[in-house]
């Protein structure tokens, strides 16, 4: 009949990565990279003139990732190695698009129309991360490490949604700030040569920031003002 649910995320981008060898012992990677990025959080298209009138139409998406990242792996000294990187993410928002904003209490109060490839919102995330291993031995080594990680793609959906096929994709922007999380790990290894048997033991704890939470039977399908709910 000609109705359908329209949904997409595109991509194009480029990267460039090198890799230093200053010693065995020492090693660095950096690089660089740019990622165009299109999305459509779902649209209904209807072959029916007459009732499109009635289906609000939700404004695509437009963003640029742009991201710098060094990294050092070093062998400190036979019982000791360390990897530690950061990597340097900026994430535009460009148009063509419009935003809706909210008060306090998620009133919609007023919207902006933006033009083609005009920016008019960014973030900027440094993700450090840092890697400790001890290694006494060949067959025996403990690890612990330390991760921030920054999302800005999610995925919009809960619970209470029955239509948990249809999937709502938006970027971060100035209503939907990114999700951030914070991971401590620490882990053993242990290698029994004689009885061939491998031990791996790992535990970790993540903070999560920004996460997003929805009202009551929140309207997540087909809502322009889906970020006020």
């Amino acid at each position: 009949n000609g109705t359908y649910w329209n949904t997409f995320i595109k991509t194009i981008g480029l990267k460039h990565d090198v890799t230093f060898y200053k010693s065995p012992q020492n090693t660095f990677n950096l690089g660089l990279g740019l990622a165009i990025n299109s999305e459509n959080p779902g649209n209904i298209i209807l072959s029916n003139q007459n009732s499109k009138q009635i289906i609000p139409v939700i404004e695509k998406s437009f963003n640029k990732d742009i991201w710098i990242y060094l990294e050092n792996e070093r062998k400190i000294n036979r019982f000791f190695e360390i990897n530690y990187g950061l990597r340097l993410p900026f994430f535009l928002n460009n148009g063509p698009t419009k935003e809706y904003f909210f008060d306090e209490n998620y009133n919609n109060t007023y919207s902006i129309s933006y033009e083609s490839k005009a920016v008019y919102n960014y973030f900027v995330n440094p993700e450090p991360r840092l890697l400790i291993k001890y290694m006494p031995d060949t067959f025996l080594n403990v690890s612990t490490s330390y991760t921030h990680t920054v999302q800005y793609l999610r995925q919009l959906g809960t619970s209470q949604s029955p239509f948990t096929s249809l999937e709502v994709w938006y970027p971060s922007s100035q209503g939907l700030k990114p999700e951030t999380a914070d991971q401590i790990s620490l882990s053993f290894a242990k290698l029994i040569v004689k009885k061939d048997i491998e031990i791996n033991i790992e535990t970790y704890y993540k903070w999560m920031h920004n996460v997003t939470d929805y009202a009551d039977h929140a309207d997540l399908i087909i809502n322009p003002l889906i970020k006020g709910e």
